[in-house]
């Protein structure tokens, strides 16, 4: 797919889906392009604007899109023991 983008050979092309997806999944712009950076330095300098673009506009997309919907709280299921704490309080001991 990144080889059929006109005027931009493979390895910037590759550099910067990888700066854009790990940005995306991380929310970690600046180690993505890191990573991006030193997994392809052999690209050239001219590949690093174009990483540092890919990671900043896959970031702001993440950012700017709505969450997940809220999961509904599952019910209990049985009866609790009138004196047993609950297992929210259990665990803050």
């Amino acid at each position: 797919m990144a080889a059929k983008l006109p005027g931009l050979p493979l390895t910037p092309a590759v550099a910067v889906g990888m700066s854009a997806a790990t940005a995306a999944a991380l929310r970690l712009p600046l180690a993505a392009v890191v990573i991006a950076t030193l997994l392809t330095y052999q690209s050239g300098a001219g590949a690093s604007p174009l990483i540092i673009e890919g990671a900043v506009v896959a970031y702001l997309t993440i950012q700017l899109l709505p969450g997940p919907p809220a999961a509904e709280a599952a019910p209990e299921v049985g009866p609790r023991a009138a004196g047993a704490p609950s297992p929210a309080a259990a665990s803050s001991r």
